[in-house]
């Protein structure tokens, strides 16, 4: 932290072994999942940088708190995962989308990028269905949801792996 303060205060750096400062103009940009006003009171997070980087400070609620934008970016990342995974899903089932929103998502949308990506993983078909979002269902604590359990996961994941590798390299040497 104290170098990252040094930076932003002195606009300069310096390369690892070398003794020559360079001026930088730079504008940063930064996130965190921590609630960095608190960090600041039990001293793990230093106030002085706090204050130089937000100077426009951008605050967006949990995922949890906004349960209405989880469509759209289920939606959006079975596109991205439709096209590395060279899949063809076209819908998830009204089971699965409701297990999907009424998880708590402390990882956020990272979490629930990793969540549709095992989906589309474990999806042979066209639609995702709740077992293969390996969630728990939160209103009832119903571990069934899982599907086939690990094993079954780690195996199907393995194997989407190989197909991938298999396929890049076909691709690369023309067949």
């Amino acid at each position: 932290q104290a170098k990252m303060l040094r930076v932003l205060q002195g606009e300069e750096i310096e390369r690892v072994g070398g003794n020559k400062k360079i001026h930088i103009d730079t504008r940063i940009i930064a996130a965190s999942n921590r609630d960095l006003e608190t960090a600041i009171k039990d001293k793990s997070f230093r106030e002085d940088l706090y204050y130089r980087l937000s100077v426009f400070p951008i605050t967006l609620p949990p995922l949890r708190d906004r349960r209405q934008d989880i469509p759209s970016l289920v939606y959006h990342f079975i596109s991205i995962y439709n096209r590395e995974l060279k899949k063809h899903v076209q819908e998830i089932s009204d089971a699965a989308m409701e297990l999907i929103i009424q998880q708590p998502w402390k990882g956020n949308i990272r979490e629930l990028e990793n969540c549709i990506e095992r989906a589309m993983i474990m999806c042979d078909g066209s639609k995702i269905l709740p077992e293969h979002l390996g969630l728990i269902d939160v209103k009832t604590r119903d571990a069934s949801s899982l599907g086939g359990g690990l094993g079954e996961i780690v195996a199907s994941v393995i194997r989407a792996a190989e197909s991938r590798a298999i396929r890049s390299t076909l691709e690369l040497t023309k067949g």
